[in-house]
Order: C-alpha cells, then sequence, then structure tokens
C-alpha cells in the first residue's frame, strides 16, 4: 500500500474509475492535484501507478499543533485500524451470468443462518467455500454479522468507525461480491446486519 498522509482537509475526487484527484482546501485557496500518471515525489515510490492507497484526515490546531488522525467517514475501503484507503485503477465486478435473474426469496420463506465472518471462514476469501456446505444445511439465507471497519483486531463489528465498506480483517469489496455471488448461485440470499445508532469512539 501507498501511505497518503495530508495535513490540511482534503477530499478525493473521480472523473472516472481510472482517474483520481486530490483535492486540496487550504487558506491560500484550491487545488487539484492528479494522482494517476503524475510523477511521485520520492524517485521510486509507487506513486501515481495501479493499486491500493492508504490515507487519513489530520485534524490539527493552530496553537497546539496535530489533534488527531481520524479515517474518512465516506472511505468505501479501508487499511487497518484509523487508515482509509482507495484503489487507483479499480475495475467494477463482473457477476456471473445468472446473477440477472436472481431473486431474494419471500420473507416468510427466508431459512436464515448467521454467521460471524472471523469465525466461520476467518475472512470472505474462505468464507465463500463453504457455501455448497451451506446449501446442504437447506438454508436459504445467511445474515453477517456487521463487516464494517472497527477499531479492535478482535470486534463483532457492532462499535464501527466507519460505514460504507468492508473491514481490513475479512478482505475488501471485490471479496464480499464474490461471496455474495457465489452464495446467489447456490440460492442464497445475503443479508447484512449493521449498526447505525452508534458507533466506537474512534468514528469522526
Amino acid at each position: 500500500m501507498r501511505q497518503i498522509s495530508f495535513s490540511r482537509p482534503f477530499r478525493l475526487e473521480s472523473s472516472s474509475l481510472r482517474t483520481v484527484f486530490v483535492r486540496r482546501m487550504g487558506t491560500s485557496g484550491r487545488r487539484t492535484e492528479p494522482i494517476a500518471g503524475t510523477l511521485p515525489a520520492v524517485p521510486g515510490s509507487a506513486w501515481g501507478n495501479p493499486g491500493r492507497y492508504v490515507y487519513r484526515y489530520t485534524i490539527t490546531n493552530p496553537s497546539v499543533g496535530t489533534l488527531d488522525w481520524i479515517i474518512d467517514p465516506f472511505a468505501r475501503e479501508f487499511g487497518v485500524g484509523k487508515q482509509s484507503t482507495f484503489t487507483l485503477g479499480y475495475e467494477p465486478y463482473v457477476w456471473s451470468a445468472g446473477e440477472a435473474q436472481w431473486r431474494t426469496p419471500a420473507l416468510a420463506d427466508l431459512i436464515l443462518y448467521e454467521v460471524n465472518i472471523a469465525e466461520f471462514g476467518s475472512d470472505l476469501n474462505r468464507a465463500r467455500g463453504f457455501a455448497a456446505y451451506l446449501a446442504d444445511l437447506g438454508i436459504n439465507a445467511i445474515e453477517i454479522m456487521p463487516l464494517s471497519n472497527v477499531g479492535n483486531s478482535v470486534d463483532w463489528g457492532y462499535l464501527p468507525i466507519g460505514y460504507f465498506g468492508v473491514d481490513e480483517r475479512f478482505g475488501n469489496r471485490l471479496d464480499f461480491q464474490q461471496l455474495v455471488d457465489i452464495c446467489h448461485q447456490h440460492g442464497i440470499a445475503v443479508i447484512v446486519d449493521v449498526v447505525y445508532g452508534h458507533t466506537g469512539v474512534d468514528f469522526p
């Protein structure tokens, strides 16, 4: 991963899936700095190349200095702990041919199996291997305990510090999409437990 740290507020902008910009907003005005295809500030670094980049916000006080580092509350990907990431050159997932015909069973017909990914397969990639086993049990839906980003290495997911992506412990959005795809191929709906009523102490 590439570490990006900014001492001033910024936001990520994208005009396409392959073009990512960092916009810094400071007292001197605004300027947009392209990432893709730009020369690295440090010779030999991977800056501007396709891949996964780590970033975070800094909270500063003119009188005190740096107060804290926080994640991007709208990030779609996360690093370990209080770090956000984005993928430069991200390619959308290509769903299997039958996905367009998938229909979730009626609510009254659901037979649920609750899954804690950390204990079931340790991550999303390994959990995919249990799809046939789950189908053989006779269930037609799994309820996955929260996948959102948390601050602790051992956590059931009910104290999130980021809502909109998969916690790095379990994998990434591609791993989750693959799990949903193979579950649907086995006739299993996927329900994700989420928590919007409270957060962890490190939520920005």
